[in-house]
């Protein structure tokens, strides 16, 4: 499309002007990754943003206020959704920036001041970070409707080639190796939930998935839900802040927000710990 060619020279452009690459692409590959130089190019570029809101705020008469969060996407796309909108009718008057990282990039964003507040499947030691357990949920069984699997499924009846894998947590990943293998097993890895559905509706494909996930995904005829027959372990998030006192009343006013709508979902057999 012609958009897409007018990225791609305005990419070149920018690599001609900058005199180093941003991007680089692996032999025969599509996916592209950023380079050293593109990294800490992002890294300026968020500052850049910083300031030029920090500017733009000095000719507002009222003060100027966000907060920014970082979810992993699952918890972002099923779970925080209704919590956002809460959020925004409550704080009219603040600009609410929302990321998609994992674990390690949303603490690296934390650690940096690009972040406020993060929901992340596990905790990491950073200095001036507090890190708190905020709710855990149940994990389900969820499956192709063609997979032709039981009512309620056991070791015996899976196929982990078959397997859309997952690695929710930590705990999951070393519950799975002891219960069904390594997962390198399996033909399919994926992070992204919309990647995770796709999959889940072709033929024989099965996943174990949080709840919350599970509960959206067989809401497509395709998909259905099984008992499982053995036990495996919840998924756990915490929370994670920096240090800016300045911001603790609007990580407090979100943190409500999440609480409220938690509550509210008692079919994911959710534990809260706030």
């Amino acid at each position: 499309s012609s958009f897409r060619w007018k990225s791609h020279f305005q990419l070149l452009r920018l690599h001609y002007e900058l005199g180093y690459p941003l991007f680089e692409r692996g032999r025969g590959q599509r996916s592209i990754k950023l380079t050293g130089e593109g990294m800490a190019f992002y890294d300026l570029a968020l500052k850049y943003n910083e300031i030029v809101d920090s500017m733009m705020a000095l000719g507002n008469k009222k003060e100027y206020s966000s907060l920014t969060i970082s979810t992993v996407n699952s918890m972002g796309n099923y779970l925080f959704a209704q919590a956002y909108d809460a959020f925004m009718e409550e704080n009219p008057d603040i600009a609410l920036r929302i990321q998609d990282h994992n674990t390690y990039e949303a603490y690296e964003n934390l650690s940096k001041g690009y972040t406020d507040i993060a929901f992340t499947i596990k905790r990491l030691d950073y200095t001036g970070i507090d890190t708190y357990p905020i709710f855990s949920e149940k994990m389900e069984f969820v499956c192709s409707k063609e997979a032709n699997l039981p009512e309620v499924v056991n070791f015996k009846d899976l196929d982990i080639s078959n397997e859309v894998y997952v690695s929710w947590t930590d705990t999951f990943v070393d519950w799975h190796k002891i219960a069904l293998g390594n997962p390198d097993g399996t033909q399919i890895k994926v992070e992204i939930m919309g990647q995770l559905h796709y999959f889940l509706t072709k033929e024989r494909s099965w996943a174990i998935v949080p709840s919350s996930v599970a509960n959206h995904m067989i809401k497509d005829e395709r998909i259905v839900r099984r008992k499982m027959g053995f036990d495996v372990p919840r998924r756990m998030c915490v929370c994670a802040f920096d240090g800016d006192v300045s911001k603790r009343k609007l990580v407090n006013s979100f943190l409500k927000s999440i609480k409220k709508i938690l509550e509210e979902r008692k079919e994911y057999g959710i534990e809260l710990f706030i």
